[in-house]
């Protein structure tokens, strides 16, 4: 679900899936390189890259969603050396990769099944929505009710602006 949220076309969905890809593998490369480097037994060196990870990826979420997860994974590979032996790790993180990218090309499939959005579409809807900017309330212009009062429709009777000539 994760893979649809901002994303309006079958293409946004598909940049996402590799730039989800092309980050978990990055940040499973980083983190078991993080992981050897300062070991199992320093929790609070651990906790520190967790932390790092995670702030440095919100941090780049901004610039490219591969930011957020290589964070996110840098951090996920410390968690994993605290409760997984050595020769799980592999085979967890592995499975990861081909998990995410399952899940994300089925979530694609089947939006692009039950909701096609072309980008045509998408565009006119951004177009029609951009040149009402009034609401339905907002454009009763009945001063029957007098200033302040409720009009027949609902709407707030506004006084009208004085200008000075």
């Amino acid at each position: 679900m994760i893979t649809l949220f901002g994303t309006n076309t079958t293409h946004e969905r598909l940049r996402k899936f590799g730039h989800r890809m092309a980050g978990t593998a990055v940040g499973a490369v980083l983190g078991l390189v993080i992981l050897h480097l300062i070991g199992r037994d320093h929790v609070y060196a651990t906790l520190v890259v967790i932390v790092a990870g995670l702030t440095l990826g919100a941090w780049g979420m901004q610039r490219a969603y591969a930011c957020w997860v290589v964070g996110l994974v840098v951090a996920l590979v410390q968690l994993y050396a605290l409760s997984t032996p050595d020769n799980g790790m592999n085979h967890l993180l592995g499975e990861r990769i081909i998990d995410n990218g399952l899940g994300i090309l089925v979530a694609t499939a089947c939006a692009a099944l039950i909701f096609p959005l072309s980008r045509r579409t998408v565009v006119k809807e951004a177009e029609r929505a951009a040149t009402s900017t009034r609401s339905p309330k907002s454009s009763c212009r009945s001063n029957s009710a007098g200033p302040g009062r409720t009009s027949p429709c609902g709407c707030v009777a506004r006084p009208a602006r004085w200008t000075p000539r």
